[in-house]
């Protein structure tokens, strides 16, 4: 028999579709922007939707279950008959109580260079692309990664080892978003600065002969 069984309650979905974002050959939207299992069947004794999958799907499972926010995924170990989430969800009531730390960053004094090198990114919305270059601490060029999204950018960058500080993958992450907007909606981007509406073309005057 295969070992997991798929439990969503789909009464809990508020729609956040973040379950097919990661895996849309699971998931989907119905019409009131709810996820659907593919292929899952209603348990009427328990109003839940189930789906019986075999270890090969675990991981695409697992994923789905553990982004979504409300905690309307779970996983049932058939042999053992228990969930393997191992989620403990803060109480509602309790999150008033959680200590508040104020942010701050003094770019001066805290930043440094990932050892890697560092990148510049440049968004191309004729092509559609996104282009970062990569570079040495000593300026030489290594690579220039192009996509057309943002996610699948800097995955790439993290598998080739050219990101390797966690400063600078924040800060790659947030770049690479920036310029997929700019992209997407044709705004300005000019790398580190706030995104500004795109410049509109200067009317050229002659003078009248």
């Amino acid at each position: 028999m295969p070992p997991y069984k798929i439990v969503y309650n789909k009464s809990e979905c508020i729609g956040a579709g973040a379950c097919v974002g990661v895996h849309p050959d699971l998931w989907s939207l119905d019409d009131e922007a709810k996820a659907i299992l593919r292929d899952a069947m209603l348990n009427q004794a328990t109003d839940r939707f189930e789906l019986i999958v075999d270890e090969s799907d675990f991981r695409r499972v697992k994923d789905s279950a553990i982004v979504c926010p409300v905690y309307a995924i779970d996983i049932i170990d058939l042999e053992t008959q228990t969930s393997i989430l191992d989620i403990a969800p803060t109480a509602e009531r309790e999150k008033e109580t959680a200590r508040v730390i104020e942010s701050s960053y003094d770019s001066e004094k805290e930043w440094v260079m990932d050892p890697t090198g560092f990148v510049t990114i440049k968004p191309f919305p004729d092509q559609g692309l996104i282009k970062v270059r990569c570079y040495t601490p000593k300026h030489e060029l290594l690579y220039v990664v192009q996509g057309h999204h943002a996610e699948e950018i800097y995955n790439t960058m993290v598998r080739l080892k050219v990101v390797t500080s966690l400063t600078h993958a924040a800060y790659l992450g947030s770049e690479l978003q920036k310029a997929e907007i700019a992209m997407r909606f044709r705004l300005e981007y000019v790398q580190d600065d706030p995104l500004q509406p795109a410049k509109a073309p200067q009317p050229s005057f002659q003078t009248p002969s």
